[in-house]
């Protein structure tokens, strides 16, 4: 998903995998994981419901052994599935569910399982995500008092080795932070870091992440056609890449509502109608929230 890679590529892989896992009848997190991961895959490159569909699938074969680190991972795959399709009251439940199944697991000792670990299979610390992607969880609820002690929390508790696309999420939430209450300082402090953080890593995913964070800087300064240019580039590198199209909708509402801030009436509702056909095709609710405000 971080490449652009789509549904149809990843399907033969998945159910290859899946048929492996479940011939084996293996009760550990591998086929939760496949089936959950792939639903990352279908949210990049399909509809978000999707992905809350088979991480719930995930979720139910994670339950079978109640193992902690099973259930947490899980967890915050399904807050990250809920966030994506704009159901936020799931998305910060399941996250709190996520975070207690991690304080069970270091109550208490886990065997150790064969294989590699799952912050060895995601290349990073799969605890630390869920935290990371708590705050904009937060923002887009209101509750910014919440968010910025997770922000600051988080942006200060990252450690170099951090995969850098966790590393991105805390200081874009408090770029959109920024953004719903007019902080420009704040905004460009932390799309800066973002627009670091993509060139340093080269994926078209975080480049698009910082040309949205770098949009949303600007016109909470009211620069308006800097933050046209910046976020009719992210969703460009968005559809040339097909990487972080699962923003799609959210980028579009984000460049009608710059439209309409600067005045381009017309050009705002053309741009605010076709983010309502995308967020309905991609099961976008927040999207689709954001473009209706800007049409009506």
């Amino acid at each position: 998903w971080r490449e652009g890679m789509s549904a149809e590529e990843a399907t033969p892989y998945a159910e290859e995998a899946l048929r492996y896992v479940r011939e084996a009848a293996d009760k550990s997190l591998r086929e939760p994981l496949l089936l959950a991961s792939f639903g990352r895959i279908l949210a990049a490159s399909g509809a978000t419901d999707d992905y809350v569909r088979l991480v719930r699938e995930a979720l139910t074969v994670a339950e079978i052994d109640r193992d902690p680190v099973h259930l947490g991972t899980v967890g915050v795959m399904l807050s990250q599935a809920y966030w994506l399709s704009g159901r936020l009251t799931e998305a910060i439940a399941a996250n709190d569910a996520a975070l207690v199944a991690f304080a069970e697991r270091d109550r208490r000792h886990n065997p150790v399982d064969a294989g590699p670990t799952v912050d060895q299979v995601f290349g990073f610390d799969v605890e630390h995500w869920t935290k990371c992607l708590r705050p904009r969880i937060l923002v887009w609820l209101g509750r910014f008092d919440e968010a910025r002690m997770w922000i600051e929390r988080m942006t200060q508790a990252t450690v170099e080795a951090t995969d850098l696309v966790v590393r991105f999420i805390p200081h874009c939430a408090a770029v959109e932070m920024a953004w719903c209450r007019g902080e420009t300082a704040l905004a460009w402090d932390h799309a800066r870091i973002v627009k670091d953080f993509a060139e340093r890593s080269g994926t078209p995913y975080l480049h698009v992440m910082a040309q949205t964070c770098l949009g949303l800087a600007a016109a909470t300064g009211g620069d308006y056609m800097a933050a046209e240019g910046f976020l009719a580039e992210a969703l460009d590198v968005a559809r040339r890449s097909k990487s972080a199209l699962e923003f799609e909708a959210r980028l579009l509402a984000h460049l009608a509502d710059t439209h309409e801030r600067a005045g381009h009436k017309a050009r705002a509702l053309d741009v605010a109608r076709e983010a309502i056909d995308v967020a309905r095709r991609r099961t976008d609710r927040l999207g689709e929230c954001h473009a209706t405000s800007v049409a009506v």
